[in-house]
């Protein structure tokens, strides 16, 4: 038998690093793209420069589950529109959870996907194209 022990604590930076010091940054994004749409209770994970944004509710009133995957390069602060995904795409899900696994790997677990609750465990392989035209 393995034993885990896991202890959460609060680290306040500012404690270690005088210098330290939280500040928002704004940025003038155009976020009325037709390939986005408005969304929650998805998960985001980052790979590389990447955001890779996965799932979750769309829309206002009777939302859908969603299953695509948007991507927002953090570096150059736009949207990739141009994603590709091959093998077999999971279920639509909303309220799951992610995380990398390997630097490359985004593993989700779980969610509800509009009539019941998952608990499978799919795994997105992401790798970077430098073919862009």
């Amino acid at each position: 038998m393995y034993l885990l022990f896991l202890n959460f604590i609060q680290l306040n930076k500012a404690e270690l690093d005088p210098e330290f010091q939280n500040e928002w940054i704004p940025f003038e994004l155009d976020l009325n793209v037709d390939y986005l749409s408005k969304r929650n209770c998805h998960t985001s994970v980052i790979f590389k420069h990447y955001m890779i944004i996965f799932g979750g509710k769309e829309g206002y009133g009777q939302k859908k589950s969603m299953r695509d995957i948007h991507i927002f390069d953090i570096q150059n602060l736009g949207w990739i529109n141009d994603v590709e995904c091959i093998g077999i795409v999971p279920d639509v899900r909303m309220g799951h959870s992610a995380d990398i696994y390997e630097e490359n790997k985004m593993v989700v677990y779980g969610g509800w996907n509009g009539t019941r609750v998952l608990n499978d465990v799919p795994v997105l392989i992401m790798k970077e194209n430098d073919k862009r035209e």
